[in-house]
């Protein structure tokens, strides 16, 4: 990149850090304005110095360095790519884009330049902008493997388009074979399939810090039943940047668990990924408690209630998240009211790889459902419609909709065939969070019947409030989403329709509920088929599960 950064300015940028942590923003700048200026802007010292300081949550700061060294020096091609780099981390990607530019107007001989500008674009959601960007630089640098690898990301998370993509991608592996990059993005695009796992293998072999294809290998040994072999590489996820992996960084009251024996310590359990997330991983909790009676449980906010009933034997803190300078911070002010001080803290999704060693110690979920909260079961017990029908729940997608994840789903025009073609034996109550009147009208156009909404109800927000409502039904159909985590630990029948087997299936999709969750029917979409026929499959097994006489 630069030139080589010597002792003498590590020792300098260090002081000039410390100056802005002790409260002397000025004094910092001024250091490291005079420290740049003597090294006539080496590139790769201001890419430590910026990075230093988005690490240490100082990115406004950080920004405001970036532009005075812009505005203090000549601009060269190299010092212009950093600094566009640099914006990108810093997640101004319209600063970025125009630092980009710049340098192409330069020297128009930067095929990178071009390739950023196409990631600033797509990450702001300007895709065709991005797709138009690589494309026209591909007419001039068609052998440059970060354009092709580029278009394939455009292609595949922001149009959906899985044939191009494939072969765009594909074609910056063949340009450059040895990038485990290129490897780890053609294995993700194959996913559980025997090729990805080949994939993530060659490019972890190229490079074995490569702590996304460690985890997409992981994955795809759990999917397959190799949960050992799994679980030692998910736990990857912990060495990702946290920029990159979204994880929250959390203010933790004790030292980081390095696999010692948990047994009779006091320990603090660290919620992390989505909602879904955390129930599933909460399913060792209850193992947890074999070991010691010293667990304090963080959660999202939503889930209090419900792990304070359900989890008795713990004390729960809802976790509060502040998002500052491109990072999620995340502390816990229920801490201190604990009845222990905690002695080690434990990621929740490290927590499988203490207790799951093989699917057989996996509990058996439905035994111990989680618990609703009695008021709110009374009052939509009196919601619900009276009568002899079933009462059913239902959802069809996902409440995340971004890059093509729609795609996944069955949606509202399958929805509306399921409720239509059992509308005379079964009243079904909307249990999709983030729904739209849209969706609900194609249903109900569909079915000639409306489903049942509670109003005032936010779905997504009231998770007591999902419990409550699933304590009173019958049974509930949904994809692989959170709510089917909802349906799983509430004891309720639950049926699984999804384009493919989640990884929490450990391989055992071939049969029809797994050994672990007798509660649960899935239905995965084969090679070929239609979800339409999916549906079907699983219409017929509800149909003879409920000794209903429907036609279809």
């Amino acid at each position: 990149m630069g030139r080589t950064i010597n002792k003498a300015s590590l020792i300098k940028s260090e002081f000039a850090k410390n100056l802005y942590l002790a409260g002397d923003p000025g004094a910092a700048q001024n250091a490291y304005l005079q420290l740049l200026k003597s090294t006539r802007y080496n590139a790769d010292l201001l890419a430590l110095i910026i990075n230093d300081l988005i690490e240490a949550g100082a990115r406004e700061f950080a920004l405001n360095l970036l532009i005075e060294a812009l505005q203090s020096t000549k601009p060269t091609v190299m010092l212009l790519n950093v600094i566009g780099q640099l914006a990108q981390k810093l997640n101004t990607h319209d600063v970025a884009i125009k630092i980009f530019r710049a340098a192409l107007n330069m020297d128009a001989d930067q095929p990178s330049c071009y390739v950023n500008i196409a990631n600033s674009q797509y990450l702001i959601g300007e895709i065709d902008a991005a797709s138009e960007t690589t494309q026209q630089a591909l007419h001039f640098f068609p052998e440059h493997a970060p354009l092709w690898n580029m278009l394939g990301t455009i292609l595949l998370h922001g149009k959906s388009d899985y044939a191009n993509a494939l072969k765009f991608y594909q074609e910056a592996a063949r340009l450059d074979p040895v990038s485990d990059v290129y490897l780890t993005n053609l294995a993700n695009f194959y996913g559980a399939l025997p090729e990805g796992t080949e994939l993530y293998e060659k490019a972890i072999k190229i490079n074995s810090q490569n702590h996304e294809a460690h985890v997409g290998l992981g994955i795809n040994y759990l999917a397959q039943g190799e949960l050992k072999k799994g679980w030692h590489h998910k736990e990857h996820r912990l060495l990702m940047d946290s920029m990159t992996s979204k994880k929250a960084r959390p203010e933790l009251p004790a030292p980081l668990w390095k696999g010692e024996s948990l047994v009779g310590k006091s320990v603090f359990v660290i919620a992390e990924q989505g909602l879904g997330d955390e129930i599933f991983y909460s399913l060792t909790f209850r193992q947890l408690a074999e070991v010691t009676d010293r667990i304090c449980i963080s959660c999202d906010p939503r889930l209090k209630g419900l792990f304070e009933r359900s989890f008795p034997f713990a004390h729960v803190v809802p976790y509060e998240d502040t998002v500052a300078d491109g990072f999620v911070d995340r502390c816990f002010p229920g801490i201190d009211a604990a009845p222990f001080r905690p002695e080690v803290s434990i990621w929740a999704a490290s927590l499988p790889s203490i207790f799951w060693p093989e699917i057989a110690s996996i509990p058996q979920i439905s035994a111990t459902p989680f618990k609703p909260d009695p008021v709110q079961v009374n009052q939509y017990a009196n919601a619900i419609k009276p009568g002899a029908k079933l009462k059913v729940g239902l959802a069809w997608r996902s409440g995340n909709q971004a890059f093509g994840r729609d795609q996944a789903y069955y949606g509202p025009n399958l929805a509306g065939y399921i409720v239509r073609w059992f509308k005379n034996d079964v009243d079904f109550y909307n249990l999709q969070y983030g729904c739209n009147e849209e969706e609900l009208n194609i249903i109900s156009d569909i079915a000639e019947t409306d489903i049942h909404t509670f109003e005032g109800v936010d779905i997504k927000q009231d998770i007591e409030g999902n419990y409550a409502i699933l304590k009173n039904l019958d049974a509930l159909i949904t994809p692989a989403t959170a709510t089917a985590m909802f349906g799983l630990t509430s004891g309720i029948r639950t049926y699984m329709i999804n384009s493919g087997p989640p990884w929490w299936t450990f391989g055992q999709d071939l049969q029809p509920s797994p050994p672990f969750a007798p509660n649960l029917k899935w239905f995965f979409r084969e090679a070929e088929e239609r979800y339409a026929y999916t549906i079907r499959r699983m219409l017929n097994e509800f149909k003879r599960d409920f000794d209903l006489e429907t036609v279809f």
